[in-house]
């Protein structure tokens, strides 16, 4: 079992709102290659509802993922997410392998869920302010929401630019992403 520990700065902008956060992040990351998954390792073993409930990460394994950073808070988050909630909606009414997990960048976790129910979203969300929504956010070093990373089942990275993509090709875009 290998053990690092991280203490990163970090620095999150919205595109028209200026700084999210700022603050240095401490984590400790463990694995143990007989109960993890890329899926498992990258959020977790829980994520939220809409309504709060807990469940297991593991309805991810096999899917195609989208990461999703964005808050309430921000013009330009409120102006994208119902064009991603709609291609989700069309996408997961093709059967296709998909799902979003959300980052929050809220002020509380009450605005994180006041927000996912305002805006339908219809999919889970990683813990608000936890170590997995600092982990995924020092991992594709976002600097700036709206920002939707793509990620295949094996947690591979697939887009790091999905966010301008959904927008100019909707749900077309799953032929850019998994070809």
């Amino acid at each position: 079992m290998k053990r690092w520990i991280f203490v990163l700065p970090i620095l999150f902008v919205c595109s028209a709102c200026g700084p999210v956060t700022q603050g240095s992040i401490q984590t400790s990351e463990t694995r143990n290659t007989a109960t993890s998954g890329p899926m498992r390792d990258l959020f977790g073993t829980q994520l939220k509802t809409s309504s709060g409930s807990s469940v297991s990460s593991s309805l991810l394994t096999g899917k195609v993922v989208g990461i999703y950073f964005s808050a309430h808070w921000c013009g330009p988050c409120r102006q994208f997410t119902p064009v991603l909630v709609d291609t989700y909606k069309r996408l997961k009414a093709q059967g296709k392998p998909f799902e979003i997990v959300f980052v929050s960048s809220d002020n509380s976790e009450a605005d994180m869920y006041k927000y996912m129910k305002e805006a339908g979203m219809p999919w889970y969300a990683v813990p608000w302010k936890g170590s997995v929504a600092n982990n995924l956010k020092s991992k594709y070093a976002v600097r700036g929401i709206p920002t939707l990373i793509v990620v295949d089942q094996d947690g591979e990275t697939i887009s790091t630019s999905a966010r301008s993509q959904v927008a100019s090709q909707r749900e077309r875009v799953w032929n850019t992403w998994v070809r």
